[in-house]
């Protein structure tokens, strides 16, 4: 089963074009979206393991798919992706949840380092043993220029390692 990292580092998505699932869902592909204005959006994305412990943890991103209005930075402050065009935002994160059962995992979106915009908890019910789960997360919030979005996790099972993305799209 192939993890967030080898399925993010398999996507090209050339200038002016987005990604969705095919129409078969069994895979992702790049589009062009509908005329009508420019695509305003950032896809940050960790594809190796981050520690996380009973805390809640900002996820660091350092690597992107694309940055079509320099709202992220892959140096400085990776945890961070920086509104630069005020608007409406669809905000959508997933972490890849390690093997453990039984044991709660919560992920919140947040703004500004402090509002929670969406919160999402997750417990895998003994499954396979070899079985690896990826959980979504989103969050809808409109946000101006000075705002930035972090993605946060905390696991009851304590430290454990997570990989994972956080995109934001402008949808108004």
């Amino acid at each position: 089963m192939a993890n967030f990292g080898e399925i993010l580092s398999n996507i090209s998505v050339p200038a002016g074009q987005a990604v969705r699932r095919n129409a078969g869902n069994t895979a992702f592909e790049a589009y062009t979206p509908a005329s009508g204005g420019s695509f305003v959006g950032c896809l940050a994305t960790r594809t190796t393991n981050q520690n996380i412990g009973t805390t809640y943890t900002a996820m660091t991103f350092p690597s992107e798919v694309w940055d079509t209005d320099t709202m992220h930075s892959t140096s400085l402050d990776t945890e961070k992706i920086e509104i630069n065009t005020a608007g409406k935002y669809a905000i959508f994160g997933a972490v890849e949840i390690p093997e453990i059962d039984n044991v709660p995992v919560y992920i919140r979106m947040l703004k500004n380092g402090s509002s929670v915009l969406g919160i999402t908890q997750f417990q895998r019910a003994n499954l396979a043993s070899n079985i690896q789960g990826g959980v979504p997360a989103y969050a809808f919030a409109d946000l101006v220029d000075t705002d930035y979005v972090t993605m946060e996790i905390k696991s009851i099972a304590g430290t454990t390692n997570y990989q994972g993305f956080l995109s934001v799209y402008k949808i108004g």
